[in-house]
């Protein structure tokens, strides 16, 4: 009897809490409701992801899924109207016709990378969020398209590279880190685009570079066709990051100029016309004045100012 009491004050324990956590839910998928409604994505996935929890209701799985595709967060998005579509009973995937054609877009709007790391605990950013930590056991789904990739480790320089991920894609990168201790990095730059760079006498690749370098003096080489080669050194310390910019100066300069070779010519031409006229000797003209005589008052085109 006590047995059957019991069972009894625990089914409609259990009931009377299923139905609070129920209304509950429900209230909080409303707030979530109004928020998407009233343009805020960020608020009406907090609600979602609450009432799911009390409910694990596959409909919230879709509301979840639409907030993160309004934040942009499509990796999330893919996952969660992935997770509806496989555990939706089919009345309720059937209120949604275009499904299929949502997970396809989302899909293009992804990639799966997987990156190789040499520093345990090294912390990882793309496009200024946190994505993972090395050593990174499985590939990362992110946003496709271009973004900077960041690395960094205490005691060691900071690792970034911009990238530019395929839509629906996958992508592998190697990141190494630097040690503060042993090496110093040297960043050259270079005032024209496209400059081939070596240092210590290896190519480097094209300015901008960066490249992780022992302590001490190193030489800098830029070239491009149609300038002058450019030569410097640098002096690198050990935990130092330096970045240096080198100027690149055309081959021809100013004397390559249409307009100034042209003022050339005439000048120069002037002046061998002058060097002739100075320097030829002729037999004087014959005139009409006998020798010895004086006129006054001549007249005449080249006497008179």
């Amino acid at each position: 009897m006590r047995r059957a009491l019991a069972a009894i004050v625990l089914t409609l324990c259990t009931s009377h809490a299923s139905s609070a956590f129920a209304d509950d839910a429900a209230d909080i998928k409303k707030r979530g409701d109004d928020a998407m409604d009233t343009g805020r994505p960020a608020d009406a996935l907090a609600a979602y992801i609450q009432a799911f929890d009390l409910t694990h209701d596959p409909a919230l799985l879709y509301n979840k899924g639409r907030a993160y595709q309004a934040l942009t967060q499509y990796p999330q998005a893919l996952e969660e109207l992935q997770a509806f579509d496989r555990t939706a009973p089919a009345e309720m995937k059937a209120r949604v016709p275009h499904l299929a054609e949502m997970i396809a877009d989302l899909r293009q709007r992804v990639t799966t990378v997987a990156i190789q790391c040499d520093v345990a605990g090294a912390q990882l950013r793309l496009r200024d969020r946190t994505i993972g930590t090395c050593p990174v056991a499985a590939p990362i789904t992110v946003n496709a398209g271009k973004g900077k990739l960041e690395a960094s480790a205490e005691g060691y320089f900071a690792w970034t590279k911009d990238v530019d991920l395929p839509p629906g894609g996958v992508a592998s990168l190697d990141i190494h880190l630097v040690s503060k201790t042993k090496n110093g990095i040297l960043v050259v730059r270079s005032s024209v685009p496209a400059t081939s760079v070596a240092i210590d006498g290896k190519a480097a690749g094209d300015a901008p570079v960066e490249s992780q370098l022992l302590p001490g003096e190193h030489t800098v080489d830029l070239t491009r066709e149609g300038y002058r080669s450019t030569h410097s050194k640098a002096v690198v310390m050990a935990g130092e990051r330096r970045e240096i910019e080198l100027t690149m100066e055309s081959e021809g300069g100013l004397l390559s100029r249409w307009w100034f070779w042209t003022g050339v010519g005439v000048v120069v031409a002037g002046g061998v016309v002058t060097a002739i006229a100075l320097t030829t000797e002729r037999s004087p003209d014959k005139g009409s004045v006998p020798p010895g005589t004086v006129v006054s008052g001549l007249h005449g085109a080249g006497f008179r100012f």
